[in-house]
Parts: C-alpha cells; structure tokens; sequence
C-alpha cells in the first residue's frame, strides 16, 4: 500500500478558489496536514490532458502532426493543476503522484477525438507518444513537481463519454516494452511505469464483483503485458494452480478451481470408472461398481452387488477417502502444487505408501503431505531430507534436525522414535 489520496482536477480546482483564502488554507490543511486530526492524504492521481472533472477537453498538444512535439506546453496546467498541487504540497511535502492521461492528443488516434477511438499503430506515432510522457514529466520536475509513477491508460477497455482511449493487453505491453520504457530509460527518468486504472471487456461492476468471469477477464487483460515466460507470469500460474485438500471429509479444497461441480459425476466416464474399481481393487477393496439412473433421472455411483448399494451412503471413511484422493488426482494434472491434510487418516501404512508412490509419479506436480503415520518414515520411501517433522509452530527436515549424517541404512523410524530429532 502506497498511501491514501484523491485526484487533482480542474474543477475541484475551480470549486476550491470559490472560498476565501483561509478557507482554501483550511480545507487543504484538513486533507493534507500531517496532523492527528487531519486525513493525512500522500498518495494523489492526476490526469495527463483532459479527465471527466476538466473545465473543457484538451490534451498538451493538439497541432496536428507534431511528431517533434514543438507545440507541446503544460501552460494550462499552470493554471489550474499546478498550483493545486503545490498549495497540497505545502501541508504534504513527500505528497507522492501517480498521472494518467484519459486521452492521448486527437492526432494521434483515429478517429481524431478526445471521446473515443484508439491509438494510431504506427512507429513514428508510438514513439511521438512516448517522448509525449516524457515531456510530460520533466515539464512538471522544472516546476518542482515529482510525478512518481506514469499510469498509460484511464480504463482501456472504455469508449467513454469523456476523454477515453481504447487499449487491448497486447497494445500496452507493445508500447510500453517497445517504445516508452527504453524512451524512459533513454532519457534517465526512474518514473515507474503502471499499465493503468484497467477495467475488463465487458466489465459491469456487480459482475466483477460476484462473478468469476469478470476477474477472470479481468487477469487475462492485465496480464497480457507481461511476456509469457516473465517470472511473475510463472510465479502467478504457480499460484493459481496449488491445490489444499484433506481426507478427513469429502471434497474440502482450496484453490485451484473455483467449483468442483463435477465432482459425483466425473466418475461416469466408463474408462474413469474402470480404473477407480481398479484402484479400489490394489487397496484390497474387493466389490465392483456400477452406475445407475435413479427414479429421479439422476446418475449415481453404486457398489456392483446383488442388491446395488449407493456408493456415498455405504462406504466405508477410507474408501471415501480414497474417492478423493481418485478424484484431484485425475483432475488435477496441471496442478503446481498439491497439499494433502491428513492424507493416511483413514488407511493402512502399505495403502499409504501406494498413495505416496502415485504421487511421486506425478512429477510436474510439487506434492506436500501431512501425516502421523511414523511407518512412513523410511528411506526406501524418500529421502531424509524429503521429510520435515513439525512441532510447536517450528519446522526442520531430518537431515537437519540432527547432528548425525544420515544415512541410506538408518532406520529413520527407530531414530525418531528413540527422540534423535526432538532437539534443532
């Protein structure tokens, strides 16, 4: 979190210099004074040309063709902008600004209009643009004011009643690896470079907030900009992709996927279903199953006897246990990293050790499991390293829980049991 703050604009100016002058000192201290009973406001927007709050739409250089920007001025900054900015800065001196344009110059777009349209894709344009924020920010450091980040576009998914630009995720990232990063570098400005306010195709805000797909278009718009293979592209699809579940009861899950409604019926799949009864047959669970169609047109899993009985209501914890196991293990192959609470609650050591070794087949997939079960605390399993014994909020692999040199022949239950770990 950067600070708190509001947006300078021309009209707030405007509604400000309607007071007296000790009342404009008064308001401006009451927003921006470091004082106990003021908001303390430090962290301000600003427009680059024309918002929705101008007094009229403008843009700092509107003559045609001007690629040199020979034209371009912050004079009516000067006017209304500045000296609102620098009467805050007298009660927020480390006041900190982020600045965005909601249009770029009319020129530049087609079609030439503040309300509408899209950036003219061509070079000479792009990087006209681009020495554009440029001029921009050092015109205001000659008057004394740091613009600490530059936001490309307000809402670019927007073709607004006011200044507005339309942008896709590949455009800004374009623009800015191409064009306004090594212009900004090239002229020795350390101004962070923000994508924008972004809003998402077509965004409705109760959407956005209660539906999945708004955020989803949300993050595949964002994160476009970033290149495939960028660190915090991997990072997010690592995240995005862990898995918490237990055994302990059925389908409890965090992470992901934000539904698992197919969760009693992936099992129709007659390949599915062959090599669950399969899987329940290695665990020494003997009946066949089947799946029927109830009086109410449902499908549903049944065990395979005599008299057919509904699979949910009459197995076993363990053999439910293993269902969910069955169950993220088919579906969750892309997972990054998957984490088993309990996973032995309800199973016999060898059982576990089945379990641990189709996980280990899984080997895109970083796997975590808790367990109570010392059998398993054997190297013909995994590595002493590959263990961590977790106690009172402290955790510590084997191998560095003792100040022995492990070895493949110890007995790492016996070790444990005998308390050769109780002390790192």
């Amino acid at each position: 979190m950067f600070g708190f703050g509001g947006c300078f604009n021309e009209q707030g100016y405007e509604a400000l210099k309607t007071l007296p002058e000790n009342k404009q000192d008064s308001l401006l201290k009451e927003l921006f004074a470091a004082d106990a009973e003021a908001c303390k406001l430090n962290f301000c927007r600003m427009p680059i040309g024309a918002n929705d709050y101008a007094m009229d739409w403008y843009s700092l250089d509107e003559t045609p063709g001007d690629y040199a920007l020979q034209h371009f001025s912050i004079d009516r900054d000067k006017e209304r902008l500045i000296p609102y900015i620098q009467k805050a800065k007298t009660y927020a001196p480390d006041l900190k600004l982020f600045a965005s344009p909601w249009s770029p110059p009319t020129w530049m777009k087609n079609p030439p209009v503040y309300n509408w349209g899209k950036l003219i894709w061509e070079p000479k344009n792009l990087q006209a643009y681009a020495d554009y924020f440029v001029r921009f920010v050092k015109e205001y450091q000659h008057e004394g004011i740091t613009i600490d980040q530059i936001h490309v576009q307000n809402e670019p998914v927007a073709n607004q009643k006011f200044p507005s630009c339309m942008w896709t995720g590949a455009e800004l990232k374009e623009f800015i690896r191409d064009y306004l990063g090594p212009t900004f570098k090239k002229n020795g400005l350390d101004t962070e470079i923000w994508l924008g306010t972004i809003n998402a195709p077509g965004c409705d805000y109760n959407r956005l907030i209660f539906d999945k797909w708004a955020t989803e278009d949300y993050d595949y718009f964002a994160n476009t900009v970033l290149e495939d293979d960028h660190p915090l592209r991997q990072m997010q699809r690592y995240v995005n992709n862990m898995l918490w579940f237990r055994s302990l009861d059925e389908n409890r899950y965090i992470g992901y996927k934000t539904k698992s409604s197919d969760y009693f019926d992936f099992i129709f799949d007659p390949a599915i279903l062959k090599e669950f009864e399969q899987f329940l047959h290695a665990a020494g669970i003997t009946e066949g199953l089947t799946v029927n169609r109830d009086h109410d047109g449902k499908q549903r899993l049944y065990f395979d006897t005599a008299t057919p009985l509904p699979f949910f209501r009459v197995a076993s914890s363990g053999t439910k246990a293993l269902y969910n196991f069955f169950y993220w293990y088919k579906t969750a192959k892309d997972v990054s990293m998957m984490f088993i609470d309990e996973f032995d609650a309800f199973y016999h050591y060898e059982l576990a050790e089945t379990i641990v070794s189709l996980l280990e087949k899984m080997t895109q997939t970083q796997v975590i499991l808790t367990s109570h079960n010392t059998n398993l605390l054997t190297n013909r399993i995994m590595r002493p390293d590959c263990y961590f014994i977790l106690t009172q909020g402290h955790i510590s692999s084997l191998a560095n829980a003792t100040s022995r040199e492990l070895r493949e022949g110890h007995n790492l239950e016996k070790l444990y049991m005998s308390g050769e770990f109780n002390v790192y």
